[in-house]
């Protein structure tokens, strides 16, 4: 987990003089705060590794829009219209049964789209993954332009 990774980072940055404030760390992923700060408490090499360490969290839109009475959001919505053949050709493409043997793999329901929210940090997900593609596409088509 995040927070097992953050002891040995916090015990190794100690060990090797890296927590007397010539540093900055900078975290990032799906941390959360009160949890870091409690550990930093009760824990002399975490506490000296936040200090002045920079959090930064990927927050969608739809994870904070509604909060301005804004309920649009074109990731949760394009998630959201995923229909039941569309769950029917991913489970085909990845066929493991809900079972104990493979934790954490599961068949969706056919409104699975429509009942769960996507994981926080999905949408930028999504994009990272989207501009590589572009990127990939675009350095082709130039390749193949300067062939000629």
């Amino acid at each position: 987990t995040w927070l097992t990774t953050l002891q040995y980072v916090a015990d190794y940055a100690h060990e090797f003089g890296m927590t007397n404030g010539d540093y900055v760390w900078v975290l990032s992923g799906n941390i959360d705060p009160a949890t870091v700060a409690y550990h930093a408490s009760t824990n002399a090499n975490i506490s000296k590794l936040v200090r002045g360490m920079s959090l930064i969290r990927p927050i969608d839109g739809f994870s904070y829009l509604p909060l301005f009475g804004d309920e649009s959001d074109g990731f949760l919505e394009s998630w959201q219209a995923q229909n039941a053949s569309f769950v029917d050709r991913v489970n085909a493409l990845h066929p493991i049964n809900n079972d104990t043997e493979n934790p954490g793999y599961f068949q969706g329901s056919a409104t699975y789209f429509q009942d769960h929210l996507p994981e926080h940090g999905a949408g930028f997900m999504y994009d990272a993954v989207m501009a590589q593609a572009i990127g990939r596409c675009q350095q082709q088509e130039q390749q193949r332009d300067s062939k000629g």
